[in-house]
């Protein structure tokens, strides 16, 4: 048995919590703790492999697959907070090909806000586009990609779903990221991914990714 199907009770268990947030539980007050002790934002900062990968390209379920890339760095980033967003912490992620190849880039799903009631790091990411326009209809695509970055003592659980739907944009409406926030309970999880992520060792070859049971 892969180490991904020994962790998988916890990928569904993170999958789950999206899905429940995605519908407005605003919180959820059920999420259980670790019984490890506190996790804090720099306990996640580094270089970390890819030990094992799932995904689903049609909905919410992982199951194994290869990973495109064989790492991810993560840092830390000091964060004023805001009204809007009261975490004191960013955490950046940058996919790897290899040690020295990483993502000069943080895509918006990539920056994440560390949530110290839950001792873990997350973000909910907005977006819409517009997939026909006509001079009677505008057809817009709303999305939203959920993002958890979990500790579990020494190793990360990193997953990630896509939600979407399409909708005719009517009246004074506009095609754009509040509106996917408004509609996010509506949409469907079109796709998701989940990431087992341990620390390198020392003698870890930096070009291969690490060896599965």
């Amino acid at each position: 048995m892969s180490r991904f199907n020994f962790h998988r009770w916890r990928s569904a268990l993170a999958v789950a919590v999206m899905s429940v947030m995605a519908v407005g539980c605003d919180g959820c007050e059920s999420v259980p703790s670790s019984t490890t002790d506190a996790p804090a934002p720099d306990d996640v900062a580094g270089m970390w492999l890819i030990a094992d990968y799932g995904s689903d390209e049609e909905g919410c379920h992982p199951e194994d697959a290869t990973s495109s890339i064989n790492r991810l760095q993560i840092s830390t980033v000091a964060h004023e907070q805001e009204a809007t967003s009261p975490a004191e912490h960013r955490i950046d992620i940058r996919p790897c090909l290899s040690a020295e190849a990483c993502s000069d880039e943080v895509t918006p799903e990539n920056e994440l806000f560390w949530n110290a009631d839950y001792d873990r790091a997350e973000q909910t990411y907005h977006f819409a586009s517009p997939t026909q326009t006509s001079p009677v209809e505008i057809q817009c695509r709303l999305s939203t990609i959920r993002t958890l970055l979990i500790p579990d003592g020494s190793e990360l659980e990193l997953t990630r779903s896509h939600y979407s739907i399409d909708l005719p944009i009517e009246g004074d409406e506009a095609c754009n990221s509040e509106l996917a926030e408004q509609y996010h309970a509506n949409m469907e999880c079109t796709r998701s991914e989940v990431f087992h992520l341990v620390a390198p060792d020392d003698d870890d070859d930096d070009d291969d990714p690490p060896e599965t049971s």
